[in-house]
């Protein structure tokens, strides 16, 4: 019951932030009524380009089809929803533009994004951690499917719209939001007073809670909402301590950037019609792996750094 109580309390003020926006949508002219006309027009563009395609293509070329989908996947957001969750995403990255003068006095905005982006993108970094996050992903679906006895099938969902939604929303939301703020400006600031592990593990727990509000919004109750609390800090801590680890010895933002897009493609393209328990049990099994991979990935850099320290002095 308190849980209840505390879900519907958090909904009330995510609303109460949500439509103050719609209504100066509304202002702007920005109605139901201009969202529906703007989308059936959009539908008209996307149904043209399909009977141009399927006319004058060859058989076999499927870039129309993709060219529509984009475009349908645009004329089907709703753009009060999809507007406030990009600017939710992007806080940490607005937070930091708007305080940048006190955080870094003595930089510019452009400097530091170079700074950022400057060195040389290790691929085989980005290569081990895609294949371990891959890796992960395909056991948690295998692991259910032989629990539950559910088909692949069924578990996920490769539509080429469903694909394509968890790209672009991706793509605009999370990872690119999100990123600059917590690797590019928190992660190095504080890893000029606290180790690596340390520092990562702490920005774990920052992120895990800056995204309460989705905590709520899922429809869950009681020890259905503490299993997916439980398996969700498990998961964004873990997965803070393997991109803290990956960006300090690379410090190229690409590197945090696509493991996060990663994090959350993988599981955009499960099948959302799957009972919750099943769902539960994804988000569970890749959380866990994750916290594997973590004190495997915590385990190497220690004996890493050992290894760099004892070279050194022979070097010198």
């Amino acid at each position: 019951m308190a849980l209840l109580n505390v879900r519907n309390a958090v909904q009330k003020a995510i609303y109460k932030i949500i439509n103050p926006l719609v209504h100066g949508l509304i202002k702007l002219g920005i109605t139901p009524n201009f969202i529906t006309a703007t989308g059936l027009f959009i539908n008209i563009i996307a149904t043209a380009i399909l009977i141009y395609g399927a006319t004058y293509s060859e058989r076999g070329n499927f870039k129309y089809v993709g060219l529509a989908g984009i475009i349908i996947f645009w004329a089907k957001i709703n753009m009060p929803v999809i507007i406030p969750t990009v600017i939710g995403s992007w806080t940490p990255t607005i937070v930091l533009f708007v305080l940048f003068k006190k955080l870094l006095p003595n930089d510019s905005i452009k400097s530091f994004y170079k700074s950022i982006f400057k060195q040389r993108l290790n691929w085989k970094i980005l290569s081990y951690i895609t294949i371990i996050q891959i890796i992960i992903f395909i056991w948690s679906i295998f692991i259910v499917s032989y629990m539950n006895k559910i088909s692949l099938n069924n578990l996920l969902d490769f539509s080429v719209q469903a694909i394509l939604t968890g790209f672009l929303i991706s793509l605009i939301t999370g990872a690119t939001g999100e990123e600059s703020g917590w690797r590019g400006f928190l992660q190095t600031f504080m890893e000029k007073k606290h180790s690596v592990i340390k520092t990562s593990l702490i920005i774990g727990v920052i992120w895990g809670f800056w995204h309460t509000p989705l905590w709520f919004l899922d429809g869950l109750t009681g020890i259905q909402l503490v299993h997916y609390i439980l398996a969700f800090m498990t998961w964004v801590i873990s997965a803070s301590v393997i991109i803290g680890i990956c960006y300090n010895l690379c410090k190229n933002l690409i590197i945090p950037i696509w493991i996060h897009f990663l994090m959350n493609f993988l599981l955009v393209i499960v099948n959302k019609n799957i009972v919750t328990n099943d769902l539960l049990t994804i988000f569970t099994s890749v959380a866990i792996f994750y916290a594997f991979a973590a004190i495997i990935y915590i385990i190497w850099y220690k004996k890493y750094k050992l290894k760099s320290i004892d070279i050194r002095p022979h070097i010198a």
